[in-house]
């Protein structure tokens, strides 16, 4: 099979426009990213330069529900298995095995939790990825439709704390974590949503909306 060869040209303002916009759609699923259209570094560039695009992620702390699941479905397929192969009935034995590998490769991912945050052109969108593997899209807000985006410790968000919303957590749990907090709407009901954004992620949003993203 040859080798495909990539050629690099020169692009337009509004072709470059075109080209980027099609870019975030893209980058939203992950593996497309790996398609043979980016390996062309120079033009990967361009289209970064087009615009605003970041993204970052961060792992859920276990918590101690998560601890004690593990434990318990580890324990209970021992106890099945050495159970079974004690009084010779191979059924136990093998629903044992059978247990032991939906827990593996089902229930254990579920319980190790990872959420990126993908920022492209004024939205945000809020990505779940269970075990290191499977990728479920969760949310996507666009700055235009937030009241605020600020730290979960600033003095703007005072006003909101006896509001009855909605809560979306898509923090790591980590206690020295520097959380920012989106009031936003759902339909006729307010969000709020919790997230641990990176550096770059806080400053495009500022440039987007100056005066909806408090940084202090």
């Amino acid at each position: 099979m040859n080798a495909q060869k990539y050629e690099y040209k020169s692009y337009t303002s509004k072709e470059s426009g075109a080209i980027y916009e099609y870019f975030c759609r893209i980058a939203r699923v992950r593996s497309t990213m790996q398609s043979d259209t980016f390996y062309n570094s120079e033009l990967r560039e361009e289209i970064y330069m087009t615009g605003s695009y970041t993204e970052n992620s961060v792992k859920r702390k276990a918590g101690a529900s998560a601890l004690f699941a593990k434990v318990g479905l580890i324990l209970t397929v021992a106890v099945l298995f050495v159970f079974g192969f004690l009084i010779n009935q191979q059924i136990i034995v093998i629903a044992s095995i059978g247990l032991g590998c939906l827990a593996g490769y089902v229930l254990f991912p579920r319980l190790s939790a990872e959420y990126e945050y993908i920022f492209c052109d004024g939205q945000i969108d809020f990505d779940r990825i269970n075990g290191g593997e499977s990728r479920k899209h969760v949310l996507r807000i666009d700055l235009d439709n937030v009241e605020i985006m600020a730290p979960e410790s600033s003095h703007e968000l005072d006003k909101y704390q006896n509001a009855n919303m909605k809560v979306r957590d898509f923090s790591s749990h980590t206690p020295d974590a520097k959380k920012y907090c989106i009031i936003t709407s759902d339909e006729a009901n307010r969000v709020k949503i919790l997230f641990e954004p990176s550096e770059k992620m806080i400053e495009l949003a500022k440039s987007k909306s100056p005066r909806k993203v408090i940084t202090e």
